[in-house]
């Protein structure tokens, strides 16, 4: 009988035991997934539906729009809307808050700067200059430019301040020797050389090729692209050229945002950087390029492939020419702002410790 007591009650025993322990372990699987439920939360970002504005379509800003095309935004959980800036007014539409993020040009940015207002570089994309000074034929050299009319898409714009540069360093003066018309940029600055406005104009990215096609008794006389004209006219190596840049404002109210979107632009420079031009542009031609001529895509890919940025940091030194160029040119008229000011790799390097790329 005793024996039976002592047994029933060690079942009861080990049966509390067991309730407790249950009950213990749910509370704590329930603490794991409240946990769980608040990192998650934690890293939505604080704005997933977002817009972005270029001046124009060129295939400098590939990295953007492939990783539009690819779906690396959406796979950061980000609705992206690519739009064209009407009159190039890509800086005014970030300012306005009618664009979360753009891709543009140091030179540009240093005058939003100088003005007052705080944008940031976050991720370079092209770590080489893709501007080239195009002409007709019996302009052989930079001074036959001497009392000619020079075409660039905006006067005062950094396109503008290499050829200045050009000028420059073979003796002629920028501001007395040529002289500067606005044409715009893309089909405008073919109609421009075709109607004889101009007698030269500073062609952006692929769009050199598309005038050198449509303009007969056309060539070019610097290439930007290639190393030789880099260091004979801006004296440099290296000039990195297009950056991701959003306002310190929106940066500050949304890091998890502006990581992904990060993210999302280093996912796409990964895969420029180990695929072939072919690959890359049949990931975007019919979205973004669908009446452009695919060879002329491809050709211009192929030979500035190597100017996309391998990790997307951008160096003092590289900045430094950039300033140098803008300074030399006379179009900034404060002095530049400091690298650290206006450039933010934080961003880009947690970026790049996830993808596995080299940060040099």
């Amino acid at each position: 009988m005793i024996r039976k007591l002592m047994a029933i009650s060690l079942i009861v025993f080990l049966l509390g035991i067991g309730i407790v322990g249950c009950t213990t372990a749910e509370k704590k699987d329930d603490k794991i997934e409240t946990k769980t439920e608040e990192k998650n939360e934690a890293k939505k970002p604080e704005k997933a539906k977002l817009t972005y504005v270029e001046p124009g379509r060129y295939l400098i800003k590939l990295p953007i729009l492939l990783a539009d095309a690819k779906g690396y935004f959406k796979e950061e959980g980000l609705d992206v809307d690519v739009k064209i800036a009407p009159s190039q007014k890509a800086f005014e539409a970030l300012i306005a808050g009618e664009s979360d993020f753009i891709a543009v040009s140091y030179g540009s940015q240093m005058k939003i700067n100088q003005q007052g207002k705080k944008v940031q570089s976050v991720c370079n994309i092209t770590s080489n200059c893709l501007f080239h000074l195009v002409a007709f034929s019996d302009i052989k050299s930079i001074e036959n430019l001497k009392g000619k009319r020079i075409g660039v898409p905006k006067v005062g714009e950094e396109v503008t301040a290499v050829i200045r540069a050009a000028l420059k360093k073979k003796g002629l003066d920028p501001d007395k020797d040529v002289k500067w018309i606005p044409v715009g940029i893309q089909g405008t600055m073919i109609a421009a050389m075709k109607n004889h406005e101009v007698d030269a104009v500073g062609a952006v990215g692929e769009w050199r090729d598309h005038l050198l096609r449509a303009v007969p008794d056309t060539h070019v006389v610097v290439d930007y692209s290639k190393q030789s004209d880099l260091k004979e006219y801006l004296g440099a190596e290296t000039y990195p050229l297009a950056h991701v840049q959003l306002t310190s404002e929106f940066i500050e109210k949304n890091p998890e945002t502006t990581q992904r979107i990060v993210n999302a632009v280093m996912k796409s420079l990964q895969f420029i950087n180990t695929h072939t031009p072919e690959e890359c542009i049949d990931v975007v031609k019919d979205k973004y390029w669908a009446d452009a001529d695919r060879d002329v895509l491809v050709k211009y890919l192929t030979e500035i492939k190597g100017a996309f940025s391998p990790n997307g940091i951008t160096s003092k030194e590289g900045y430094d020419v950039v300033v140098r160029v803008n300074n030399g040119s006379g179009l900034l008229d404060l002095p530049a702002p400091a690298f650290e000011e206006i450039t933010n790799l934080e961003f880009v390097k947690k970026a790049d410790k996830v993808l596995g790329i080299e940060i040099k």
